[in-house]
């Protein structure tokens, strides 16, 4: 859920990052929905694969050093070509993909 959740950080950013208040909400409603994600995962790997819990918390750093990596590149030629609205829009179609892959290829049981 919290992938499909921060569409809406995303989408928030776009129509009220002019407006301080509603930044001060939106900003706070990342907060609220993105806080959990690196505890809900820790804890799913450790639950799924508990012999290797060391390993997963590394592929964890892992991937997350490459997604921001990938997400600043991404972020910089985008910024370059069509402004910020267009790096908000690509945030919320990425944060679309991920809610799809998440719900479509993890087991929650």
């Amino acid at each position: 859920m919290i992938p499909l959740l921060l569409i809406g950080v995303a989408l928030g950013l776009i129509f009220f990052g002019q407006h301080r208040w509603m930044l001060l909400v939106v900003i706070s409603y990342w907060g609220l929905v993105f806080g959990p994600a690196p505890v809900a995962w820790s804890t799913w790997v450790t639950r799924k694969v508990p012999h290797m819990a060391e390993t997963g918390g590394g592929i964890f750093v892992a991937a997350i050093q490459s997604s921001a990596a990938l997400g600043a590149l991404a972020g910089g030629m985008i910024f370059d070509s069509v402004g910020s609205t267009g790096v908000f829009v690509l945030s919320a179609v990425c944060w679309l993909g991920s809610s799809y892959l998440a719900f479509s290829k993890v087991k929650t049981f």
